[in-house]
């Protein structure tokens, strides 16, 4: 009788061991995932603001030499300088809900999110 009990317990011991075997390496599935996805989300951002850059910069250019008919061109690239600069105000005003609220739903949604969906 003895003999049986411990026979139990070790199985118990046992299979408890195996599930917290198997929940260590669902956890540690469940950190790559969400790590992958941070960082691919990360990389879209940053080839996404190269771009953009990219395109006002061109924009931008553009706009200065069709200034350049009406005025000199160190003026158009003045003003056109000075009304990006205007624009980096609302930025820094709005920047909680321009970039600061959507980063972080983005990573609580990775993060927070069911694994079981």
């Amino acid at each position: 009788m003895f003999m049986d009990k411990l026979s139990d317990c070790s199985t118990i011991i046992k299979l408890l061991k195996y599930i917290l075997k198997l929940e260590i390496e669902s956890a540690q599935l469940l950190l790559t995932e969400k790590t992958s996805m941070l960082v691919a989300t990360g990389l879209i951002f940053i080839v996404m603001l190269c771009l953009g850059c990219c395109s006002f910069v061109f924009l931008l250019v553009g706009v200065a030499l069709v200034l350049c008919e009406v005025m000199p061109f160190y003026w158009a690239c003045f003003i056109l300088c000075l009304s990006c600069a205007l624009l980096l105000w609302p930025v820094y005003r709005f920047r909680h809900k321009i970039i600061i609220d959507p980063v972080v739903r983005v990573v609580s949604r990775i993060i927070i999110s069911n694994p079981e969906k």
